[in-house]
């Protein structure tokens, strides 16, 4: 039926070339009755998964045939044009639906740690730093076989291994959504472990680990010291391995320098494949802040991005951080993000990531642009040569540091406040009527924020 292959090809417009060929193509079409499209699947098991997972897909493709429907029923049976289906597969994907239903209600009292949708593969910004991390997990994502076993990738916080962690997790149900995948943090695991001891339901929480096909612990580090805990991590890691299961750990330390530590569990976990993640260079930095920024939907002017990338060194949690800070400014006071309030609204993030600038380094700034001395700046000469730097170093210290008005005059040669309160006007005034005046001023300005 010409218009069924219509929908069908909609659909697949809309969703992964494997869950198009995996779930919708062995589906077919029965009848119209009234405002219901009935569609056969040749087993309970696809229809169910569909109805779950792809019903709203398909309703919005067919309507976009029949606008009239606004239901689709599902039954399962054979049509002569349908793909055979062996019966065994039947039963076996019915039985595996019967399987997941059944520990899905085991795991509930135990396991699974929160797997965030917004971590994939296409926003996770790659560099040098990182590259070995992605490309590893990406190759356990596409092989067929268990390649790295266990896979173990290892940084400080806020490096980005939980973002590829989850965007494995999430990118996995839609290459593979047979797959069943256990993703669980080490302090959650502990808990859990603690939990079933108490209530003398060890078994339990045993057997729940054993029907997946992938395990994936999360920041092992808290784990060590805690001897019991880790043990029976360790069981569980090794009953993986020993049926070639896939495993998946993250931790902030390579396992060789994890201090308390059993050595045998240290041995096992280093027997796969052990990658760091390194600290962004100020290249990649620089495409996260950007990354980021356009996430948030965030419009950095020229120069902005750059200083945040140069002043925040530590982590790409902390970028995101900051610039989540200056979305939620931009949002609240309906100000364009500058380079002078960006640096108030960061000032404790700054504190911590860089050194304060200081009025001498802008005097230095502005003498070495203008082909004055410092000593000029400090000066009681009126000249106009070496008044307006003067004014111009006045008025940049007050935008981007943190002293108040009679600190500043102090440090410019013993001056009073009123005479900075000058100084600013008479700059702001300047840049209104000299445009190239205004380009050199907020270029000088970028110098010196980026010391």
């Amino acid at each position: 039926m010409e218009s069924w292959k219509l929908i069908q090809e909609t659909v697949q417009k809309s969703i992964s070339t494997s869950a198009y060929s995996t779930w919708i193509a062995p589906l077919s079409f029965d009848k119209i009755d009234l405002d219901v499209l009935y569609i056969v699947s040749p087993t309970r098991f696809i229809a169910d998964w569909v109805k779950r997972n792809f019903f709203s897909e398909i309703l919005n493709a067919v309507q976009s045939v029949y606008p009239n429907v606004n239901d689709l029923v599902f039954s399962v049976g054979m049509k002569s044009f349908q793909p055979k289906v062996i019966e065994r597969d039947i039963k076996r994907e019915e039985d595996k639906l019967h399987n997941l239903e059944k520990v899905d209600n085991v795991l509930s009292d135990f396991l699974g740690s929160k797997v965030s949708q917004k971590y994939t593969f296409d926003n996770f910004v790659k560099g040098l730093s990182n590259q070995l991390a992605f490309a590893s997990i990406q190759r356990v994502l596409n092989d067929d076989m268990v390649s790295f076993n266990p896979l173990f990738i290892h940084s400080p916080s806020g490096f980005g291994k939980t973002h590829l962690l989850h965007a494995f997790v999430n990118e996995m149900e839609k290459i593979n959504p047979y797959k069943r995948i256990i993703y669980i943090s080490a302090d959650k695991f502990m808990y859990s472990f603690i939990k079933a001891l108490k209530e003398n339901d060890t078994y339990r929480f045993k057997q729940s680990f054993k029907s997946a096909d992938i395990l994936i612990i999360d920041d092992l580090h808290f784990i060590v010291g805690k001897e019991s805990t880790a043990k029976e991590l360790f069981h569980i890691i090794e009953d993986y391995m020993t049926n070639g299961k896939q495993v998946i750990i993250a931790s902030n330390n390579s396992p060789f320098m994890m201090d308390g530590l059993n050595d045998n569990i240290k041995s096992r976990i280093s027997s796969g494949l052990v990658v760091d993640i390194k600290p962004a260079d100020f290249s990649l930095r620089s495409q996260i802040v950007k990354v980021k920024a356009d996430a948030l939907n965030l419009n950095l002017a020229p120069g902005i991005g750059d200083f945040i990338a140069s002043k925040i060194s530590s982590s790409i949690r902390e970028i995101e951080g900051a610039l989540n800070r200056i979305y939620a400014h931009t949002i609240l006071t309906n100000e364009l993000p500058t380079l002078s309030n960006i640096r108030k609204i960061l000032v404790d993030i700054l504190a911590v990531n860089t050194k304060p600038l200081s009025i001498d380094d802008i005097k230095k700034v502005v003498a070495e642009k203008w082909g004055v001395s410092v000593a000029d700046i400090d000066s009681e000469r009126k000249q106009k040569e070496i008044v307006i730097p003067r004014q111009i170093a006045m008025y940049i210290a007050k935008n981007l540091t943190s002293k108040s008005l009679p600190e500043i005059g102090k440090n410019f040669g013993g001056r009073d406040h009123a005479t900075v309160i000058y100084a600013v006007k008479k700059v702001k005034e300047l840049m209104l009527v000299n445009p190239k005046m205004e380009v050199l001023i907020n270029d000088v300005e970028k110098q010196c924020s980026a010391l």
